[in-house]
């Protein structure tokens, strides 16, 4: 089968969206964000994220950082030893 070169993404996008049964509201951008995200989730470098979508800019790739796996990890253990070292001296 031979491919012929796209005339447009978008509409291409809008058909294979409408042929797969997908919602309407699927945009590129929504599956760019939902896949960041499920890489974030599963422990990928920022780096590596910013490499697949591409973003030029340093940085851009920090908006999902909230998903990486071990995100605030030390804030929480610290919270939770603080906490802990409160009920310890409560029971002195």
């Amino acid at each position: 089968m031979q491919q012929l070169p796209l005339k447009s993404v978008r509409k291409t996008f809008a058909a294979l969206v409408k042929n797969s049964g997908l919602s309407k509201e699927i945009t590129p951008y929504s599956l760019r964000h939902t896949m960041a995200t499920a890489l974030r989730k599963r422990g990928v470098s920022p780096w590596e994220v910013e490499g697949m979508l591409g973003h030029r800019r340093p940085g851009m790739t920090k908006k999902y950082a909230h998903f990486q796996p071990d995100y605030c990890s030390q804030s929480q253990q610290t919270i939770d030893a603080y906490f802990k070292r409160l009920k310890l001296s409560e029971d002195d």
